[in-house]
């Protein structure tokens, strides 16, 4: 959890890159909501940052399969508590059977020996029944942090899947880019239409940004709380 943290900080390089991302991205939809400026001179400017713009991208696959082997980490985790959670529940289950067992013969001996039966309920049920709540309390721990992992691992694939709508997005605004480069080259006036494929283009890129910067910070916040738990 803590390897989790570390690679979801507002200073780790996935923010950068998202943050970086979202900037071209703004800059863009400026350059593609001036009436001014033809879609040839919004494609060109998305050209002059192709490169840049492809370095971000694979700087979030990047960060998204670390955040994948976290996840299979993660996944072994809760596997291995789930086999001791059985286990704890087994044994609570004994500790009680021999609690009711132990409290049943007591009872029982109490009528021809009461010295017997108190010795018995205060050295033997009373350590069976302390053994039993710290088996109950070890269970509610286990069950707790099986719970966290949880959901550490749920927020941690839906910001898997928005990283990679992420950059699936961006690329496709990239493409859009090239299309209407190539289409405004062939005429000779502004060509409206094409500006407003890109401006729709980045802007669902910046929609994409949003989703995954809201997903980061709220998974950032669940592992927080587990580890401080």
């Amino acid at each position: 959890m803590r390897t989790l943290e570390h690679e979801l900080a507002d200073r780790w390089p996935l923010a950068a890159s998202q943050r970086e991302l979202r900037r071209i991205a703004e800059r863009l939809v400026r350059l593609a909501k001036d009436r001014s400026r033809s879609a040839e001179e919004v494609a060109r400017a998305t050209e002059d940052v192709e490169e840049r713009i492809r370095e971000l991208v694979g700087a979030i696959d990047a960060e998204r399969e670390v955040l994948d082997v976290d996840n299979g980490v993660l996944n072994q985790q809760e596997r291995a508590l789930w086999t001791q959670i059985r286990a704890i529940r087994e044994c609570a289950a004994i500790a009680a059977r021999i609690d009711e067992a132990l409290d049943d013969r007591i009872e029982a001996i109490s009528v021809t020996a009461p010295a017997a039966a108190t010795r018995l309920r205060n050295e033997v049920l009373y350590a069976t029944r302390q053994r039993r709540r710290d088996l109950l309390l070890q269970l509610s721990v286990s069950t707790q942090g099986y719970a966290a992992l949880r959901r550490i691992e749920q927020s941690n694939l839906e910001l898997i899947w928005l990283m990679r709508a992420t950059t699936t997005t961006t690329v496709t605004a990239m493409r859009t880019a090239m299309l209407a480069a190539h289409a405004a080259s062939r005429r000779p006036s502004p060509a409206a239409s094409d500006a407003s494929q890109l401006l729709e283009a980045w802007r669902d890129v910046i929609a994409t940004l949003d989703d995954v910067e809201r997903r980061r910070k709220g998974t950032l916040d669940a592992v927080h709380g587990s580890t401080q738990s």
